[in-house]
């Protein structure tokens, strides 16, 4: 089963594990934004918001970012 084999890694401070390779598994952070909000421990859960902030800013960057720059080729086109 999937979610048990993430949530006994994600879960575990010993197990934190970095791929070094693309054909290696790794957690996405909204997957593990997911589990560690069903952590009974507060510090566990803690993690998981601030883990939810960092990808909403990135999302945001991403958004805005693009925005700008599609804006800035759009209005030099002849």
């Amino acid at each position: 089963n999937h979610s048990s084999y993430f949530r006994k890694h994600l879960l575990s401070y010993r197990n934190i594990c970095i791929p070094h390779g693309l054909n290696q598994q790794a957690a996405t952070l909204p997957l593990s934004v997911f589990f560690q909000l069903s952590a009974p421990q507060e510090d566990v859960q803690n993690r998981a918001y601030a883990a939810a902030v960092v990808l909403t800013i990135i999302v945001l960057i991403l958004s805005f970012g693009g925005r700008f720059i599609m804006s800035h080729f759009s209005k030099n086109k002849i």
